[in-house]
C-alpha cells in the first residue's frame, strides 16, 4: 500500500469529490466499518456512522469514537433519511432548557437509544454554542467481564471512578483537563487497545450517557437530566440482535435478558424519578 492523500484517513478523495461534484461536506455523511473511515469523516467535519459489518470498528488503528453506530448499511441509510431529521427537530424544541448547562446526563436501559440522543444533542448544541461539546460514554468505565463480581448493574461499572471524574470536572478552574478514556470492546467485553483523548476546557459542555447516568452523585451540579424510554419488546429485539452479533447463543441471551429483569431494570427505572425530561 502506498502512502497517498487518497487513502483514508487522509482526505484527498473527499476534497476531490467536493470540487468535482459541488458537495457540501458539512451536510454529508460517511458510512464505514473502520476507524480510518470515521477519522477521515471527523477530519472533514462530516457526520459519520460506524456499521457492525466488516471490521465493525475493531481494526483499532486510530483512537476515534463514531457519531453513531448501526447494525448494517440499511439501518444507517434509514437513519439518515428518516429518523435523524425528525429527532433533530425534536431536540431543537428543548434546546433552550439545556444550552447553559455544564452537564447533560442521559440515562435509561441498555439499547434504549441513549447514545443516539447524546449525539443528536451534541450536534444541536455545537451549532449554537461557541464552546466545545463532548459526548462521553459511561461504557469507558465498564468493568471488564473477567474482573466483575456478582451483583447488580452497579457492579458492572466502576461507579467510584465515574463520580471522581464528574467531581474533577465540576471543580475545574481555569486550566484544561486532559483525560484518556478507554473504548470498550463489546465482543471481547474488555477494553480495546487504544484510548480516546478528551481535552476539556472550563466552559465546555459534557453530555454523559450510559445506563447508570442518573444514578451518579450529581448534587449541586449545573445539569439537566434526560431519561430515554423505548418499547420493551423493541428494546429486547435490539438487545438480541446485538448479542447475536457478539456470537451469543439464543438460549444464553434469554438467560442474560432474564437476569437483567432483576439486576438492572428495577434500579434504572427508579432513577427515572431524577429526570427533568423523558424522551
Amino acid at each position: 500500500k502506498i502512502n497517498c492523500e487518497c487513502r483514508k484517513p487522509n482526505t484527498g478523495l473527499f476534497i476531490k469529490a467536493k470540487k468535482e461534484m459541488d458537495i457540501d461536506l458539512n451536510e454529508s455523511w460517511m458510512i464505514g466499518d473502520s476507524t480510518s473511515d470515521i477519522l477521515a469523516a471527523n477530519n472533514l467535519g462530516m457526520k459519520n456512522i460506524l456499521i457492525n459489518t466488516g471490521l465493525a470498528g475493531r481494526d483499532y488503528k486510530y483512537a476515534i469514537a463514531p457519531d453513531y453506530v448501526f447494525f448494517d448499511l440499511k439501518s444507517a441509510i434509514d437513519w439518515i433519511i428518516t429518523d435523524h431529521p425528525i429527532l433533530k427537530i425534536k431536540a431543537e424544541s428543548f434546546l433552550q432548557k439545556i444550552e447553559n448547562k455544564r452537564f447533560i446526563f442521559i440515562g435509561g436501559l441498555a439499547r434504549s437509544g441513549k447514545s443516539t440522543w447524546a449525539q443528536i444533542l451534541k450536534e444541536s448544541l455545537s451549532a449554537k454554542n461557541n464552546n466545545d461539546v463532548h459526548k462521553i460514554s459511561l461504557d469507558s468505565w465498564l468493568i471488564p467481564k473477567k474482573d466483575r463480581t456478582e451483583g447488580n448493574i452497579f457492579n458492572r461499572f466502576n461507579m467510584k471512578n465515574i463520580n471522581n471524574f464528574i467531581k474533577r470536572v465540576s471543580n475545574q478552574n481555569k486550566k484544561d483537563i486532559t483525560i484518556d478514556l478507554p473504548y470498550y470492546d463489546r465482543i471481547n467485553r474488555d477494553y480495546s487497545p487504544k484510548s480516546i483523548r478528551y481535552t476539556i476546557k472550563p466552559k465546555d459542555t459534557l453530555i454523559i450517557e450510559g445506563v447508570p447516568a442518573l444514578c451518579l452523585d450529581d448534587k449541586d451540579l449545573n445539569k439537566f437530566n434526560f431519561f430515554v424510554e423505548y418499547p420493551e419488546n423493541l428494546r429486547k429485539e435490539r438487545m438480541m440482535i446485538d448479542y447475536q452479533w457478539r456470537n451469543t447463543q439464543k438460549s444464553d441471551f434469554e438467560n442474560l435478558y432474564n437476569e437483567r429483569l432483576s439486576d438492572e431494570i428495577p434500579f434504572i427505572h427508579k432513577s427515572k424519578s431524577k429526570a427533568d425530561l423523558v424522551l
